[in-house]
């Protein structure tokens, strides 16, 4: 959180508190300590709109690298079934965030009695990170950390959106999702060469097992736990 443009080669002289719900920092003045006020980054913007913020005279401030415990530019993140044992990360002061969940950030000694089914994964900064202080934006970022907690599939992606298809099925896993509209099924269905196709609807419930030879319309292209899927649309039997 900076100063006002005038103050900012002047020397702080304390951490900021509040005062009237504001921020206040004292300053060396030419006539002696001065309180000023210590903008947050949104003020600071308002009050110069377009202007990069610097920090390097802020002796309190922390990026967001830092504040996630990526000083040394990676954390660990955990795969399993990691709320059943949420003391445990608790008790070994480790951070919850709402991108990966618990992180153990690289300043700690890494631990030696993980919890039975829990994995550590290294997560580098320069996966997740925009720049040299903040995250990517949380789409992007969602995709990142697939990279590293899913080993890539064999998956391709299938024609391009727009194509109509003709391809032989079978169904893998067909989800019943219950919607502002009703039921509908998600059908989670394979090619004889692994590509991975989805395709929801309220039309058809097929079964888990059965093969469709079908025509329809390429709707997107997406990947979900690093696995690349095909998404479908006005699927039709042949």
């Amino acid at each position: 959180m900076p100063v006002a443009k005038s103050y900012q080669n002047m020397k702080i002289l304390c951490e900021p508190y509040k005062k009237s719900g504001r921020n206040y920092v004292q300053i060396e003045g030419k006539n002696g300590p001065r309180e000023v006020r210590w903008y947050t980054d949104y003020e600071y913007q308002k009050m110069y709109p377009g202007e990069k913020i610097d920090h390097s005279s802020d002796p309190f401030y922390k990026s967001q690298r830092d504040l996630l415990g990526f000083k040394n530019g990676y954390i660990w993140i955990f795969t399993g079934d990691t709320y059943a044992w949420k003391d445990w990360f608790k008790e070994h002061g480790c951070r919850y965030t709402r991108w990966w969940g618990w992180g153990w950030s690289s300043e700690q000694p890494e631990p030696t009695d993980l919890p039975e089914g829990i994995e550590m994964k290294k997560l580098p900064w320069e996966v997740v990170g925009a720049d040299h202080e903040k995250l990517l934006p949380d789409d992007q970022l969602a995709a990142a950390l697939e990279t590293v907690l899913y080993d890539p599939g064999t998956s391709e992606y299938v024609g391009e959106i727009g194509d109509k298809i003709e391809v032989e099925l079978t169904v893998t896993k067909n989800i019943t999702l219950d919607g502002y509209y009703g039921l509908s099924h998600m059908h989670i269905m394979e090619d004889d060469c692994g590509n991975v196709y989805v395709w929801t609807t309220q039309a058809k419930d097929w079964e888990e097992g059965s093969v469709h030879k079908i025509a329809a319309g390429v709707k997107d292209h997406r990947t979900y736990k690093n696995v690349k899927q095909t998404i479908l649309t006005r699927c039709k039997e042949k």
